[in-house]
């Protein structure tokens, strides 16, 4: 599994090398098809108060039985993921066949169409990953696969693209975290996700907490300051004070205070 999920730790600064899939990702197009806006695809993972930063599933073929299979299997991990882990999560395709189905009855959540495949390149650093069809089709594990999706109930279809691989980002304002490319033998690495999405978490907490900490130590360094001032500044009227009125006036035998002139 090493040789596809790559960037597991959350210092993954090998996506962000001058060869990583971060130098593919930040402008891709995208069509948000629940509210039919165009946008970019950086302002999926911006810095934002609800969420540290973002899943994005990239669905190979949104028809396929497997496909739909994968998205249910994450859609289930929602709240855990969205809820506890704050990281936002959405869905990439690039064809429209059988998007409808997959939204509505696996994924239930926000889906992009990416038609300029720029999440697929950026898998691939450049290039798409391309599953072969003999392989594929020989394959059994892949047909059990299938078979076990089936006996779930999944519905599938046979119309779109299917050999341009998917896979799955995970991505902050920090940069690419993880990243994972498809593989039709095997689902995706479900403990490995979990495990970024909750080390993200933890990081920004931490350095939150390292804001705030930092903060009060600041509010509390400034009201140590305004006390010694006010300290300062109230030592040195009565100074003031006590030198006007030693200069203005001396005691008298029966205790009153007897006008005289200021010392020069």
């Amino acid at each position: 599994m090493k040789d596809q999920a790559v960037c597991l730790q959350y210092e993954a600064k090998n996506c962000n090398s001058q060869n990583g899939p971060g130098n593919f990702i930040d402008k891709v197009e995208l069509l948000n098809l629940r509210t039919q806006l165009p946008t970019i695809s950086s302002t999926l993972w911006s810095k934002n108060e609800l969420f540290k930063g973002t899943l994005i599933l990239i669905i190979r073929r949104p028809g396929c039985a497997i496909c739909r299979d994968e998205a249910a299997l994450l859609a289930s991990k929602r709240s855990l993921i969205e809820s506890k882990f704050k990281i936002k999560m959405v869905c990439v395709i690039h064809q429209l066949e059988g998007h409808e189905e997959l939204v509505r009855d696996y994924w239930k959540g926000d889906c992009y169409l990416d038609s300029g495949r720029g999440f697929y390149k950026a898998l691939g650093n450049g290039t798409y990953n391309m599953a072969r069809a003999i392989t594929t089709l020989s394959n059994p594990i892949v047909w059990k696969r299938w078979r076990n999706a089936k006996s779930k109930g999944v519905k599938d279809s046979y119309s779109g693209e299917g050999r341009i691989l998917g896979g799955l980002f995970i991505i902050s304002s920090k940069g690419v975290h993880y990243s994972y490319v498809e593989r039709l033998s095997s689902p995706p690495p479900m403990e490995e996700i979990l495990t970024t999405c909750e080390n993200i978490y933890n990081t920004f907490e931490e350095e939150k907490l390292k804001e705030e900490v930092h903060t009060f130590e600041s509010e509390s360094n400034m009201e140590k300051n305004k006390r010694e001032f006010r300290k300062d500044s109230a030592t040195e009227t009565e100074i003031l004070l006590d030198y006007y009125f030693d200069s203005h006036f001396c005691l008298k035998d029966d205790g009153g205070y007897l006008d005289k002139k200021p010392k020069v």
